[in-house]
């Protein structure tokens, strides 16, 4: 998805509007090369560094969403957990001063994973 900058919101924003109680945890955090699969998969060149920052959200007490991200580290060579806990758009605009255009989303919904197991509260049956 592109999605406008106009229509552009943060998760910490979109929680604030809704009224939602929110906590963030951060699985990993990690300086990886980039490979063809992940190349093909997210537009960045092969051998590229990029951050993989893979956080759980809690949303009133469930959590329910873990968010897999990948990050231009030269972009932001000084990304750390404080900053992937809170909002990485305020660091970018506010801290770093960059200008955010659009954003790319891939929004999925797949059989649950090993990894979905741990991190969402999910009924035993799935």
């Amino acid at each position: 998805m592109n999605f406008p900058v106009s229509d552009l919101t943060s998760y910490q924003e979109l929680i604030e509007q809704q009224g939602l109680k929110s906590q963030t945890n951060i699985i990993s955090l990690d300086k990886i090369i980039v490979d063809i699969i992940l190349s093909e998969k997210t537009g960045f060149s092969r051998s590229q560094q990029v951050w993989c920052l893979i956080r759980q959200r809690i949303v009133d007490g469930c959590a329910s969403v873990v968010d897999i991200d990948y990050l231009d580290v030269r972009l932001m060579p000084q990304l750390n957990r404080i900053i992937a806990e809170n909002s990485i758009y305020d660091y970018l605009e506010n801290q770093l001063h960059l200008s955010i255009s659009h954003a790319f989303k891939e929004i999925t919904i797949d059989n649950t994973s090993e990894q979905d197991k741990i991190l969402i509260d999910i009924g035993k049956d799935h």
